[in-house]
């Protein structure tokens, strides 16, 4: 099914700006119906986390975000002006699966199983292109005041906090320190885009003024 909703979402036709707003928001409502498809497939995989259905996820989870950076995001740069709510939806729903995949990466590295962590540098680096290319976006409508980019923790598939060492312990009878046990390499937090939900839909006054936000939340 991985397979088939990649090959589908490869055949949406770029949204053109001569394109009419009923084209427009047509494409829209089928991305947004892709979106929420590979949410449903990420949250199952999270619960049936063998390790073949990892493989499948990690790769065609990268692969529908390459086709999103590269299709839909002209399309969320065409439409925003009119449409800044309901892009601001879609990519909140994308942004579950894409923090869902950042945990599965994380989860990956713990069990050192390279057939799955062979797939993590790819995944992550699509993952940071989509996070930047969102900024982009917001940057090219003057809304980059309502972005926020921090980092996410290391979490495992149930969403537990991986730490990327293990504290020290003592043992019976024996009041020496064991050394710290290290995770497989990058250990570092990964980048996440957030944004302001007030800030977005106030900067339709101020786009067309040219004023920027005075004042920016965050949102986790």
């Amino acid at each position: 099914m991985l397979t088939e909703l990649v090959d589908i979402i490869k055949k949406f036709p770029v949204v053109k700006a001569s394109d009419s707003d009923p084209v427009k928001v047509q494409r829209l409502i089928r991305w947004n119906m892709a979106i929420k498809i590979l949410h449903i497939m990420v949250n199952l995989i999270k619960v049936f986390d063998a390790r073949t259905n990892l493989n499948s996820i990690l790769k065609y989870g990268r692969m529908f975000v390459e086709v999103f950076v590269r299709l839909g995001m002209p399309m969320l740069d065409n439409i925003f002006r009119h449409h800044r709510e309901d892009v601001q939806g879609l990519l909140k729903n994308l942004q579950q699966s894409t923090r869902a995949l950042q945990h599965m990466c994380s989860h990956s590295k713990v069990l050192k199983d390279v057939s799955l962590t062979n797939h993590v540098p790819p995944l992550k680096k699509c993952l940071e292109t989509f996070v930047y290319r969102v900024k982009a976006m917001l940057a090219l409508h003057k809304c980059h005041e309502a972005f926020w980019i921090g980092n996410l923790k290391n979490r495992d598939l149930r969403g537990e906090e991986i730490l990327s060492q293990v504290s020290r312990v003592e043992t019976d009878g024996d009041d020496d320190d064991e050394e710290d046990e290290e995770l497989p390499d990058d250990d570092d937090e990964d980048s996440d885009v957030a944004m302001d939900e007030e800030s977005v839909a106030s900067n339709e006054t101020d786009i067309q003024q040219g004023d920027p936000v005075n004042e920016i939340s965050e949102v986790y």
